[in-house]
């Protein structure tokens, strides 16, 4: 929050600083559910990461890292509200306790086993080079399934550690990933393509998503806070428990 010296912050704010650089994926996610006509989204998504702090722009919100800071923002579309987390993430710091033994048990059951297989395949895609990989999850008890077909960088690209952390809190509160996330985050490269097909009982999930652009742009102090006038509130994931159900085939 801006204290009453907004003057002399707002020229703080405005001043640039070293030069970052930008990615920008198209997504496409097409639902497929039993008896129903498919479901299709398609979206941009946006990174920023300038030095050991990024901004990701989604839809639903926005998620800012700070290394240097170990701490997180999570800014939704709706509401002038933003939530703070601390960092190295645990989702079980933001479930309540009565759910928190609920939430354990879900993890447990719905944990992932994966196959990674690095191909001898490459192939230039807009103006990086990629090498292919295919990743196979499975999670027994659940049902859940995965298939991740990977065009990874070869050539030069941002990877850093603050985007390897906003992909390791993405997949510490999905039960199905997070037990391979550490694999998944061991493979060299950005994803300039992937395909990635999710299969679950009754519903089949495709997200196809595409690197179209890297370049470097000029960032504010500004971009990595909440928008004034924003008010703080708790970061609270004890709903995501309290409404899923463990399924079976």
């Amino acid at each position: 929050m801006r204290t009453l010296l907004a003057v002399l912050l707002a020229v703080l704010l405005a001043a640039p600083v070293v030069a970052a650089v930008r990615l920008e994926f198209h997504k496409t996610d097409t639902i497929l559910r039993e008896g129903k006509e498919p479901t299709v989204q398609e979206y941009s998504s946006v990174v920023v990461i300038d030095g050991d702090r990024g901004r990701f722009e989604g839809p639903g919100r926005t998620a800012i890292i700070d290394l240097g800071q170990d701490k997180f923002i999570f800014i939704p579309d709706e509401g002038e509200v933003y939530q703070v987390g601390h960092l190295p993430f645990s989702v079980f710091d933001y479930v309540d306790e009565d759910t928190l033994p609920r939430a354990r048990v879900l993890f447990e059951a719905s944990k992932g086993i994966a196959e990674i297989e690095i191909l001898d395949e490459r192939k230039k895609i807009g103006s990086w080079q990629a090498q292919r990989v295919r990743i196979e999850a499975t999670a027994p008890l659940t049902g859940s399934y995965a298939v991740f077909d990977l065009w990874l960088s070869t050539a030069p690209l941002p990877e850093t550690e603050v985007y390897d952390t906003y992909s390791r809190i993405q997949f510490a509160y999905n039960q199905f990933m997070s037990s391979f996330a550490e694999e998944l985050l061991m493979l060299d490269g950005i994803a300039v393509e992937q395909k990635v097909e999710f299969r679950y009982p009754g519903v089949k999930i495709v997200n196809e998503t595409r690197l179209v652009s890297a370049e470097e742009v000029t960032v504010t102090e500004s971009d990595f806070q909440p928008p004034e006038g924003y008010v703080e509130e708790p970061l609270d994931f004890t709903s995501r428990y309290k409404i899923t159900k463990l399924e079976s085939r």
